[in-house]
């Protein structure tokens, strides 16, 4: 009797082991990685408002991805942003304790569509919104990003664009629906507007995106126009009056006083713009 159930425990371990076997193969070809690849698509569309797409799961390694082409889209179907490679090395410590979170990420090339409308409403809160009540904590530390188009939008207008854009940010949840979003060290070129004495130079942007709060955003902007600058600081409130305000530094050359006065200009149908002394 005892040697049969022994049998039987043996060819249940063989199955299971055949049927572990089976999938690490699988993952580790190209249909296989397709079809993880929906899955995790499927799974994301399940928390999100709007729709994400991977083109292409290039390898799987060991905790560490590599994706390609992956799109989030707005429920209407416009994108809002695209990752050409994205490259992940995940944390098993925090996915063991229930979390998402990774040691770093690098993304190489991309846009992100930045439209506000309006009222202040954006085009991420309508890709990106939950309704859900899983509160999954996440530590998305130290992504590397670099080789991104930025463009923003208002009420249907690209107001600028910025090219060549690298830096860091970090995504954070803890027991809260919402998420916060710190970003490092942005620097980049404007495309547009143009200025006449020269491209403006995003050098430095550092500061904080809040989802599901009121504050939506903080961030202080170091920019160079010719030989002079202008510091900036920019806050977005979720509100249909005043919803962006925007101050600016510029400093003791008359350059950046008249490049300071130029963004007035750009932005003062949409913000509420200010040049402080």
């Amino acid at each position: 009797m005892r040697s049969g159930v022994r049998w039987l425990i043996l060819i249940a371990l063989s199955m299971a082991s055949i049927v572990v076997l089976g999938g690490v193969l699988l993952v580790w070809t190209a249909p296989g990685r397709d079809v993880l690849a929906g899955w995790i698509a499927d799974f994301t569309n399940a928390k999100i408002s709007g729709s994400m797409k991977i083109g292409k799961l290039e390898s799987i390694g060991f905790l560490r991805p590599v994706a390609t082409d992956i799109e989030f889209f707005t429920p209407d179907g416009k994108r809002v942003l695209r990752v050409d490679k994205a490259a992940v090395h995940w944390n098993l410590e925090q996915l063991l304790r229930g979390k998402i979170g990774f040691h770093k990420a690098r993304t190489d090339g991309g846009e992100i569509i930045i439209a506000i409308e309006d009222g202040g409403r954006t085009n991420l809160q309508d890709a990106f919104k939950t309704e859900c009540e899983d509160k999954i904590p996440l530590e998305l530390d130290s992504i590397h990003f670099e080789n991104m188009t930025v463009v923003l939008q208002m009420s249907g207008e690209t107001r600028f664009i910025v090219r060549d854009v690298q830096g860091f940010l970090s995504v954070w949840r803890q027991d809260t629906p919402g998420v916060r979003v710190d970003l490092g060290r942005v620097r980049g070129i404007f495309e547009k507007p143009e200025m006449t004495g020269g491209k403006i130079e995003l050098l430095r942007m550092e500061g904080q995106v809040w989802a599901q709060e009121q504050h939506v955003a903080a961030l202080k902007l170091r920019t160079r126009i010719g030989n002079g600058s202008v510091d900036a600081d920019f806050d977005y409130f979720d509100r249909e009056e005043n919803p962006a305000q925007l101050k600016l530094r510029p400093d003791t050359g008359s350059g950046s006083r008249i490049a300071a006065t130029a963004i007035e200009s750009w932005f003062s149908d949409k913000l509420d713009v200010t040049i402080e002394n």
